[in-house]
């Protein structure tokens, strides 16, 4: 399903991590439904993008298709905690996801929905994967999968101008943490987070 949620996600759109603009508009690219049970998602109101909130629409995209096909219940509450806001790291969902850490994994391990690891040979193609650079840096993305020495994902990216698939060399990455979703009925907690 999240293979599937990114791969629905128009690419482009621009990439900005710098931006207030780019958080802001993130924030406005997801409500909640007219009964407060499930969210409007709307990625071409997100542009330009980032890494995070690339990732975040799509976790939110899985989410929510797992509450409309009735996989899980969200309270109001839960619903409303999981919208992003422009918290700051380690506050809340969104500030959990967003923080410079973990990030994913960080939110994976407070609410226990899947389990998080750093072994490449362990990862599948959907995985949530958070990235440190050797260069510096991080890199927020969804994991798709090994060719040869390169590491396929799917995120925002400067290369590809906003959101869309990038590969770049396993020898790159310092350190890769990734976060398997097994259990989005624990969101159910999110509200009081």
């Amino acid at each position: 399903m999240v293979v599937q949620a990114a791969e629905g996600i128009p690419t482009g759109g621009g990439f900005n991590d710098k931006s207030a603009l780019a958080a802001s508009n993130l924030i406005h690219s997801v409500s909640a439904s007219q009964d407060g049970l499930s969210l409007n998602i709307n990625p071409q109101a997100a542009h330009p993008s980032f890494c995070s909130g690339a990732t975040y629409l799509v976790f939110l995209s899985v989410v929510n298709a797992l509450i409309q096909n009735g996989k899980i219940q969200l309270s109001r509450e839960a619903v409303r905690a999981i919208r992003p806001q422009g918290q700051d790291d380690n506050v809340g969902v969104w500030g959990y996801w967003n923080n410079s850490n973990r990030g994913a994994a960080d939110l994976f391990d407070k609410l226990g929905l899947g389990p998080t690891f750093n072994s490449f040979e362990d990862a599948r193609p959907g995985d949530f994967m958070n990235i440190d650079w050797k260069s510096g840096g991080g890199h927020s993305v969804i994991f798709l999968g090994l060719e040869g020495d390169q590491v396929k994902f799917w995120s925002s990216n400067v290369s590809t101008g906003g959101f869309g698939e990038k590969t770049a060399s396993r020898q790159s990455i310092q350190r890769a943490t990734f976060s398997r979703l097994e259990h989005p009925e624990k969101l159910a907690g999110a509200g009081s987070f």
